[in-house]
């Protein structure tokens, strides 16, 4: 009986971007992830073929629920039907509407030829013809934090572990979020494509008591869209924005899945290429005791751990095939770094076991190099193509033996 009335949650739930101009959806796409609001099985019980359908006007995100089925259980003791709409409510604005007719109409009614996103335009770019826009605002904005009541349902489908922001604390909080959201802009209407939230945290400096770091919290590029340069560009777009701010000195994320490091990676390989080239940096210049031209990473607000990746990155990339010479360099270079990252840890093993627990990391982060380097060659990466840079990882791997299988992993 169970089976017959259990259904896959993620398949279920329906999402779709409404065109505010003809009320017809322009893309429809299911979750990712529904644990968060059906439980670890993701799955929903009590029905046959539910259809939970949440809609948005492309541009606000203003939201509509429609719920629909072809038969359900009837209640037999005290096993009965999840009350499904009350479930998902509970992650839905209070304002969301339940008939789908309805809102199609409203939004189409609406007058949003003038309408435009909350706070500035930071930025533009065109792919493929189409112009898109990068806006930021602040949480402290109300209809910034409109726009955040709508979409924060997103973060349960698409970011593991992701959690809503308290969008009614204190003031002083609130100004420590920015949002840039990220549109497709035509002759008659914007279209939301994806969105980034980052706050500021404390940064000691007696010298100058205002600077503060910022961290990339939730950032989220809507499926019909990955894999097309979005959220490199949404990426580049904060990142260019930030240098600019002189009270911030470091850039960093928090809890970055494996596929938003990749592209983490990558972009800033990218764009610290040209200070690295300039200054040098090879393997053997590189002094056990900082990187050479340590006022690029300065310039550039990254945390250290993140300027040494890109730094050995871009000098493994420049090590030409049998300089055994520069390898080893490289190689010690790296497994020192690991080291002093890992100290407490290693410390506790003996040290036969930690030379081979060094070793085996030290094969797991130059495999990882090289896989992204690949990528990097090879096509626009974007923070959802992590089976892409895992591909290229394997083929990287298996050119050395099929190494990468049996990595014990300490932390890269």
């Amino acid at each position: 009986m169970e089976e017959e009335w259990s259904a896959d949650a993620n398949e279920a739930v329906e999402l779709s971007l409404i065109s505010t101009t003809s009320g017809k959806p322009i893309a429809t796409f299911h979750p990712q992830f529904t644990y968060g609001i059906f439980g670890e099985s993701e799955n929903i019980f009590g029905y046959k073929d539910p259809n939970l359908q949440i809609s948005f006007a492309a541009n606000d995100m203003k939201c509509c629920l429609d719920f629909s089925y072809e038969d359900m259980m009837e209640p037999q003791g005290s096993v009965q039907a999840e009350n499904l709409e009350a479930i998902i409510a509970e992650f839905l604005p209070d304002d969301c509407e339940k008939d789908l007719k309805e809102f199609q109409t409203k939004i189409v009614q609406r007058d949003d030829t003038k309408w435009s996103p909350p706070g500035d335009k930071i930025s533009e770019y065109t792919l493929k013809g189409k112009t898109y826009e990068v806006w930021r605002s602040t949480i402290d904005d109300a209809y910034c934090r409109d726009i955040l009541k709508n979409i924060q349902i997103l973060v349960t489908f698409y970011i593991e572990g992701g959690t809503a922001i308290d969008l009614e604390d204190e003031e002083w909080t609130n100004k420590r979020w920015e949002v840039f959201f990220l549109y497709e802009k035509s002759a008659t209407n914007r279209t939301f494509i994806g969105y980034c939230t980052c706050y500021r945290y404390y940064l000691y400096n007696p010298k100058s008591p205002d600077t503060s770091r910022i961290r990339i919290s939730q950032f989220l590029i809507l499926p019909p869209f990955q894999h097309q340069g979005h959220g490199k560009n949404l990426y580049n777009s904060l990142i260019t924005h930030f240098l600019t701010v002189t009270s911030i000195q470091e850039i960093t994320v928090e809890d970055p899945s494996e596929a938003f490091q990749n592209l983490r990676d990558i972009q800033d390989l990218h764009r610290l290429t040209p200070a690295l080239t300039q200054s040098d940096l090879t393997p053997l210049s590189f002094s056990n005791k900082s990187f050479p031209g340590a006022d690029i990473r300065s310039r550039a607000k990254l945390p250290v751990r993140q300027f040494a990746r890109v730094c050995e990155m871009f000098m493994l990339q420049g090590i030409e095939k049998g300089d055994e010479k520069s390898m080893k360099a490289f190689r010690l270079l790296v497994k020192a770094r690991i080291y002093k990252q890992n100290k407490d840890v290693l410390a506790q093993l003996d040290r036969l076991e930690r030379i081979d627990k060094l070793h085996d990391t030290y094969l797991h982060v130059e495999d990882e190099y090289k896989g992204l380097l690949i990528a990097a060659k090879t096509a626009p990466v974007e923070e959802e193509e992590a089976e892409e840079i895992e591909m290229e990882k394997k083929r990287s791997a298996n050119g050395d033996g099929g190494r990468a299988a049996k990595r014990a992993r300490v932390v890269g």
